[in-house]
């Protein structure tokens, strides 16, 4: 990040940083490890016109959100996405000629600086 910034390059990088899971946050007591929370868990965004210092769809140790908006894994999407040659909207075909769509949530405005 130091490096980037340093080069000017920040700005125009986007630094993604995420797991495909959270854990909760005690000890289970049969088998001494923490559950799996696939709905509960951080992306680290950075540079690339993200706005700093935020935190968006916080949780409680329950699991439900904890702010007026909670997250969406498929938002994520979208706004790692604010590339010029990349539509998000649009679709790729895998090896056997199948579509998909690149992503199918809307931006999260509140990180967009």
């Amino acid at each position: 990040m130091t490096d980037l910034d340093q080069a000017g390059k920040l700005d125009e990088t986007l630094v993604v940083v995420a797991a495909e899971f959270g854990r909760s946050p005690k000890i289970t007591k049969s088998n001494a490890g923490r559950e799996h929370w696939p709905d509960c868990y951080s992306v680290l965004f950075a540079g690339g016109g993200i706005k700093g210092g935020q935190v968006y769809g916080p949780i409680r140790q329950d699991r439900r959100p904890a702010g007026d908006e909670p997250g969406d894994a498929r938002r994520l999407h979208r706004d790692d996405l604010p590339l010029p040659w990349i539509d998000p909207s649009g679709e790729m075909h895998d090896q056997g000629g199948r579509p998909f769509a690149l992503s199918k949530g809307a931006p999260i405005e509140a990180l967009i600086g």
